[in-house]
């Protein structure tokens, strides 16, 4: 039986200090999660600006990146709305971390304690999962330019 385990029959005891970390971290988690949410508002403001004029030159206005201004505004502002929509997600989890978090502190309740972790887990398996997806295309963009470079040095 599951429930016969060692962790069935323990019963974790937060201590003061445990608490007054956990007070703190979902104070800096709800600055971090407004900074956030700022942020995407204001990248939001930015995919409108360039959807609505037409220049994609908003994205890079130093102009060190011709292939960025050259790109269909549409396609872009497209594309910064999905990178807006997966940034969203972290945010989210974050900021509702902090706030049951605060929430259980309020009311003393272990089921806002709960919900809190619950978002805290959410929060940090998203970006797992997006850090492998990303460590996957370095790793792929790797071996694409090792064959390159070796099909481009046959060729010579």
């Amino acid at each position: 039986m599951e429930g016969d385990s060692a962790f069935g029959k323990f019963e974790m005891q937060l201590t003061d200090s445990a608490k007054e970390f956990l007070r703190e971290v979902g104070k800096w988690a709800h600055f971090l999660s407004i900074i956030g949410f700022v942020y995407l508002g204001l990248m939001v403001l930015l995919t409108i600006a360039v959807i609505t004029t037409g220049n994609s030159a908003l994205i890079n206005p130093g102009g060190g990146n011709e292939q960025v201004q050259d790109m269909n505004p549409t396609a872009l502002g497209l594309i910064l709305l999905i990178v807006i929509a997966i940034m969203f997600f972290p945010v989210f989890y974050l900021n509702k971390f902090a706030v049951n978090l605060k929430k259980a502190y309020r009311e003393n309740s272990s089921e806002y304690l709960a919900s809190s972790m619950e978002y805290l887990k959410s929060h940090y398996k998203f970006i797992g999962i997006f850090t492998i997806i990303f460590l996957s295309i370095y790793v792929l963009a790797f071996l694409l330019m090792i064959v390159a470079l070796l099909s481009g040095a046959g060729a010579a």
